[in-house]
């Protein structure tokens, strides 16, 4: 597959991710979160997705938590949609790249 191929598909996988857990998701322990980066891997097996989770620490650990629960009713609802043949597997990550940014803000602020 070409990586143009590969880019789109990682696309569009991406926004389905995100319309399903905005409206699909009916998880209490889910708290206030983005969906904000995913990649695919080379050989189309896994995509991981970076999630930006808000709140404190106890609510972060439980919205990816949950969302890790979720990943294989996602992924069916995906494979329904998708024209391909193997849809990957979906392993969602915290994104920490805002924290880290702020504590670079922190220090170069002289805080």
């Amino acid at each position: 597959m070409s990586d143009l191929s590969k880019k789109r598909l990682e696309k569009q996988i991406f926004r389905y991710l995100a319309d399903l857990t905005l409206n699909d998701l009916q998880n209490p322990n889910l708290g206030i979160f983005t969906l904000t980066e995913a990649d695919l891997a080379d050989d189309l097996s896994l995509i991981t997705v970076k999630v930006s989770a808000y709140g404190e620490s106890s609510e972060v650990e439980g919205t990816i938590s949950a969302l890790r629960r979720s990943a294989s009713y996602l992924r069916g609802r995906i494979g329904k949609v998708l024209k391909v043949h193997n849809i990957p597997k979906i392993h969602f990550v915290l994104d920490d790249s805002q924290e880290k940014q702020e504590k670079i803000d922190s220090l170069l602020d002289g805080r």
